[in-house]
């Protein structure tokens, strides 16, 4: 389900809350991709069929930020996939011609 996810198979929303006032200060919903890093979020929308926006949110004391998934997606326990990043296989190489 996670892989899914991360190839923008699940519908899901992130939503930065504040913890003092109570609010919520943005939430996005989509086909997402979400990856935490240090002190803020990646988050990837996939906006068409080849068409994707990044957005680098920060976190701070008082903000935190939640993904939920917004629908249930099916999940078959005997079914499984690998994915292979074909540039990680296969480096870039540049043939140089004379």
């Amino acid at each position: 389900m996670s892989q899914a996810a991360h190839n923008f198979e699940v519908n899901r929303r992130v939503v930065f809350y504040n913890g003092i006032t109570g609010d919520y200060i943005l939430t996005i919903e989509g086909l997402l991709s979400v990856t935490p890093e240090d002190k803020k979020l990646s988050v990837i929308v996939k906006t068409g069929p080849n068409q994707y926006k990044k957005h680098y949110l920060g976190v701070s004391d008082n903000v935190t930020w939640f993904c939920e998934q917004i629908e249930s997606v099916p999940a078959d326990p005997f079914h499984y996939r690998v994915v292979f990043r074909p540039t990680t296989i296969i480096p870039d190489v540049q043939i140089k011609t004379r």
